[in-house]
C-alpha cells in the first residue's frame, strides 16, 4: 500500500501551486472536428495577472487538485473512488505558462514529464475588417494570421487591453475572444470572463521532467512512453501498446493546435 500511496504522489505532482495569484481568469470552449465522426470538446482557461498566464484545462486543474487532497491525506480508496466515479474527463493534458516574450510547454507522458521552452511566436497579424460581431457583450474585431504554415483567424476586443489569447496566439491590441483555423476543425470561443484572485497552478520541477527542444518534442515523448512499455513483458500486450501510442501521438490536437 505504501508503495502504491508513493507513485501515486509521484504522478500526482505534475501540478503543485505556487505563491503567485492570478486576478483573471477567461474561460473557453475548444471544440476540434479530429474527424467526420470524432469531436473532442473540453472546457480550457486563461489564467492572468500583470506578469504571467497559464493556459490549459479546467478539469486538468479540478483532476490534479481533488488528487491531491486524497494523497495528502493518504487515502487510496477514496482516491480510486474519485477516479471510478469522476465524470469530469479531460483530453486536453498539456500546460502552457507564458511570462513576458517566452513559454514552457510542458506535459506528463509515462513516468516522466517531458518540456520545452520557446519564444512566443511574432505573428504578423492582418486586420480584416472593423467587424460590428460581439462576443460575451463586447465588440470585436477580425483579424488573421499564419502560424506554423496554417492560417488562423481571431477575434479579439479592444475594449480588454490585454496582449493575450489561449494557446501562445498573442500579439493584438485586445485580448483573443476567438480562435478558428481554415477549416473550422479547430475553434477556441470565450464563453466567461471574471475577475478571481487565486493560486497560479505551477510547473513541475525536479529530476523527472526531461527538458527538449521543441523540433524534438514527438521524439522525446514517444521515447518515455516507450520506456513504459519495457515494463510488459506480453508480446500481445506490447503490440496493442504500440498501437496505442502512435494513435496517442498521432492525435496531435491533444497536444497543441497543429
Amino acid at each position: 500500500m505504501n508503495k502504491i500511496i508513493a507513485f501515486l504522489v509521484f504522478i500526482s505532482s505534475v501540478f503543485c501551486f505556487s505563491q503567485e495569484k492570478f486576478s483573471q481568469k477567461i474561460s473557453y470552449d475548444l471544440n476540434v472536428q479530429v474527424s467526420e465522426n470524432n469531436n473532442i470538446k473540453e472546457e480550457m482557461v486563461l489564467l492572468l495577472n500583470q506578469n504571467e498566464a497559464v493556459y490549459t484545462s479546467q478539469n486538468k486543474i479540478k483532476n490534479d487538485s481533488v488528487r491531491n487532497y486524497y494523497l495528502k491525506n493518504n487515502d487510496v480508496q477514496g482516491y480510486q473512488a474519485y477516479k471510478l466515479n469522476n465524470d469530469s474527463k479531460n483530453l486536453i493534458n498539456y500546460f502552457i505558462w507564458k511570462n513576458n516574450n517566452e513559454y514552457i510547454y510542458q506535459i506528463k507522458s509515462g513516468l516522466k514529464t517531458v518540456q520545452y521552452t520557446s519564444s512566443l511566436p511574432q505573428l504578423n497579424w492582418q486586420l480584416i475588417t472593423n467587424s460590428s460581431e460581439e462576443i460575451l457583450g463586447y465588440n470585436v474585431q477580425k483579424a488573421e494570421t499564419v502560424y506554423e504554415g496554417k492560417k488562423y483567424y481571431a477575434w479579439f476586443s479592444t475594449e480588454i487591453p490585454i496582449n493575450n489569447g489561449p494557446f501562445i496566439f498573442n500579439g493584438l491590441p485586445g485580448l483573443i475572444l476567438k480562435i478558428q483555423n481554415e477549416d473550422s476543425s479547430y475553434v477556441i470561443t470565450a464563453k466567461g470572463i471574471k475577475n478571481e484572485s487565486n493560486l497560479f497552478p505551477e510547473l513541475e520541477k525536479g529530476k523527472k521532467v526531461i527538458e527538449t527542444k521543441k523540433e524534438n518534442f514527438y521524439k522525446t515523448l514517444e521515447g518515455t512512453m516507450k520506456e513504459v512499455q519495457t515494463m510488459v513483458v506480453d508480446e500481445q500486450s506490447n503490440k496493442l501498446m504500440n498501437k496505442k501510442i502512435k494513435q496517442y501521438l498521432d492525435s496531435k490536437f491533444l497536444f497543441d493546435v497543429n
